[in-house]
């Protein structure tokens, strides 16, 4: 079993592989005003999520797929399947109760091997970019799905 130390160091290594890609998601969220999420938040399997502030926030989540038994790969290999998904919400305060958040989401892309992401994300990012600047909380009150913040235990 791997103490802490070998563990980051396991998960560093499986996460190495996305540095290839950072200098087009630099460039998309310079343009376009989004920001990375802190790693901390988001996990150690290979992931990054970007996110524009506002209302309402919208996003975007590369990530590793999962094996065909839904367990996180173990060691990288280019052939590894990724998704881009993205989003939107927007948190709704109410005088009587905690709140509600209204979030959709859909997949950019699904299964596409590591190899090719280079080639696609900047593309990928750019279209459903104006899909997702289009939702204001109207839409998402009418298409999205409603989350109760801070639901309260009976």
């Amino acid at each position: 079993m791997m103490d802490e130390t070998e563990f980051k160091a396991h998960f560093d290594a499986l996460n190495e592989h996305l540095l290839e890609v950072m200098p087009i998601v630099d460039d998309f969220c310079t343009r376009q005003g989004f920001v990375y999420l802190d790693r901390k938040a988001i996990g150690r399997y290979p992931r990054i999520r970007i996110e524009r502030p506002g209302t309402p926030t919208i996003w975007f989540d590369l990530w590793m797929e999962l094996d065909a038994d839904g367990c996180r790969y173990e060691h990288f290999n280019p052939k590894l399947p990724y998704e881009l998904g993205a989003g939107a919400y927007v948190d709704v305060a109410a005088l009587a109760d905690p709140g509600r958040r209204y979030v959709k989401t859909f997949a950019c892309f699904r299964h596409v091997p590591f190899e090719e992401i280079p080639g696609c994300l900047m593309g990928a990012l750019e279209e459903h970019l104006k899909t997702l600047v289009l939702w204001d909380e109207s839409y998402l009150r009418k298409y999205g799905m409603q989350i109760d913040l801070n639901p309260r235990k009976e």
